[in-house]
């Protein structure tokens, strides 16, 4: 009996290939977590704590979700301009 479950995906060759610079963009970020325990402060805790807050919801949440796809936001044009940016910081579309 034969099991087709890695056929369906692999009739789309651009499916199974990675980006490289994707991958090792991550793999150096999490190499660098790593050596959290011997550089831990609480400022930088309470630091990163803010940037996740301001990039993920003022970024993602509000900027790329409410302002940009739904525009259910008005806001003045340099105030969308930098909440896009904010959400460009985040990441998302690596």
């Amino acid at each position: 009996m034969k099991f087709n479950t890695i056929r369906a995906y692999s009739d789309n060759p651009q499916a199974l290939r990675l980006d490289w610079l994707t991958v090792v963009f991550f793999g150096i970020i999490h190499a660098l977590a790593l050596l959290a325990p011997w550089c831990f402060s609480w400022s930088a805790l309470a630091v990163a704590l803010f940037l996740h807050w301001l990039f993920g919801s003022i970024g993602v949440c509000l900027g790329y979700h409410r302002l940009l796809s739904h525009r259910s936001l008005s806001v003045p044009k340099w105030l969308e301009y930098a909440i896009a940016i904010l959400g460009a910081l985040s990441l998302q579309g690596v």
